[in-house]
């Protein structure tokens, strides 16, 4: 007859498992507060948000030309962060214009298409 050895219960497994969990739900994932998402260039532009980039596909939001919004939550910046964001966007309250340049590739619309701002409370 052979002696089956009694497994010991490992207590710290739950309690680790349990912390995990619970810290989980407490932070955020980063993935949330990067909040950068393309949308149709006809949808309304959620508070918060700025357009950074313009883009065309013309199998997605009905074809055509810059049709597609890159928008980045600016609400989420702390203090002293800078962004650079299309001219055509918005300034949100709490940003000040640190200033202006021309990229073809990444906002439509010509010469001084870009605006770099800086988020000061």
């Amino acid at each position: 007859m052979s002696i089956i050895p009694m497994k010991k219960k490992n207590i710290l497994t739950p309690i680790i498992l349990t912390l995990g969990i619970a810290i989980g739900g407490i932070f955020p994932e980063k993935e949330a507060l990067s909040q950068t998402i393309q949308i149709c260039s006809s949808s309304a532009i959620p508070t918060g948000f700025v357009v950074t980039g313009v883009s065309t596909n013309f199998a997605q939001c009905g074809g055509g030309f810059n049709n597609i919004l890159t928008i980045q939550n600016a609400s989420i910046l702390r203090p002293g962060s800078s962004l650079s964001i299309c001219s055509s966007s918005a300034i949100p309250t709490g940003f000040v214009v640190t200033g202006v340049s021309t990229s073809l590739a990444e906002c439509y619309g010509g010469f001084n298409n870009i605006v770099t701002i800086r988020r000061v409370f």
